[in-house]
């Protein structure tokens, strides 16, 4: 017979081992009503503490499962019994009661955990985590918590501040194409104004392209002379400088 759900080999592990002994024993006084005349009592039948604990072994729940019990309980034992279905069912009955009994007075002297030790309340909980005065298991793993959120969070800046920085980096470089671009096309109709044939022109265009040579020729002379005259101030200034220090010498 296989294994079952429910089975009462629980109670005969090597802790209870001795107590499921001595209740097999305490059962063998248990008196149960006569299936004969009214209100007569009569002693159960005698069961050993072997035959108690392969009746255990062998018990399973279900409807319509007394006969494999009692199959199962005689195909393994290894003692004498001739205990017939109605015996055995009227025994299990027995030690279910009184199992039920040990366990009702187990509960009442296993102390409960609300009586030993009263819950902090959620303002202490927040006290403590927020003192740090909670050593208890979780402390490490919080704090491992808060490290990595902060390396989360700068991770996230640095990643923004890199992002802002190659914005602003193509947006110059696009605006420095833009000015090359610029610079190309005004050069180009710059070349276009001053090396064109006016002779092959109507007088309109050819009045035009002249006038814009004389700007373009005023233009380029005003920028020659704003730059050497600069240059040449900036070198009397410095002469100057030496010969008053060589006069002062």
């Amino acid at each position: 017979m296989t294994t079952r759900g429910g089975s009462w080999t629980d109670l005969m592990s090597d802790e209870t081992v001795v107590d499921a002994l001595s209740l097999s024993m305490l059962l063998e006084d248990t008196v149960t009503p006569a299936s004969g005349g009214r209100g007569s009592t009569k002693r159960s039948t005698n069961y050993t503490p072997q035959e108690d604990m392969q009746l255990c072994m062998s018990w399973e729940t279900g409807q319509g499962i007394l006969e494999r019990i009692a199959e199962h309980f005689h195909a393994n034992r290894t003692f004498h019994s001739d205990k017939n279905l109605n015996s055995l069912e009227n025994r299990l009955d027995t030690i279910k009661k009184e199992c039920g009994k040990f366990h009702a007075c187990y509960e009442q002297d296993e102390p409960q955990a609300s009586e030993t030790k009263r819950p902090i309340g959620r303002k202490e909980a927040k006290q403590r985590l927020k003192t740090r005065g909670d050593a208890g298991p979780y402390k490490e793993a919080i704090e491992e918590l808060i490290l990595d959120k902060k390396e989360q969070k700068k991770l996230r800046e640095e990643e923004k501040k890199l992002k802002e920085e190659r914005w602003k980096e193509k947006r110059m470089i696009h605006h420095q194409k833009i000015s090359l671009v610029k610079e190309k096309f005004m050069w180009e109709q710059e070349q276009r104004i001053m090396f064109c044939d006016v002779s092959t022109l109507n007088l309109d265009r050819k009045t035009y392209v002249l006038a814009m040579r004389a700007q373009n020729a005023a233009q380029k002379m005003a920028a020659f002379n704003s730059g050497f005259g600069s240059r040449f101030d900036g070198g009397f200034e410095s002469s100057k400088g030496g010969d008053v220090n060589g006069a002062s010498q």
